[in-house]
């Protein structure tokens, strides 16, 4: 039987410890601004909405024929 959750021979693996796991950023811009350094800020993944607006992608209506353009999205975060 293999185990597909175990990571193949030799092949690096990431783990986060210490300061740098995601369950401590406030210990983590602490320790940041004690060293003089900008805090970390986490990383917000754009929604599909943004990412159509972003490339400049017209979506057209398969009614009418009309080009859409999407004004604003509900923020799912």
């Amino acid at each position: 039987m293999v185990l597909k959750h175990l990571p193949l021979k030799g092949k690096p693996t990431i783990r986060y410890y210490g300061l740098y796991h995601p369950t401590v950023v406030e210990k983590l811009n602490v320790a940041r601004a004690q060293c003089k350094q900008p805090t970390f800020i986490t990383a917000l993944l754009p929604t599909w909405q943004e990412m159509l607006n972003k490339l400049g992608t017209t979506l057209i209506c398969p009614t009418c024929g009309a080009t859409e353009r999407i004004a604003a999205a509900p923020l799912k975060r």
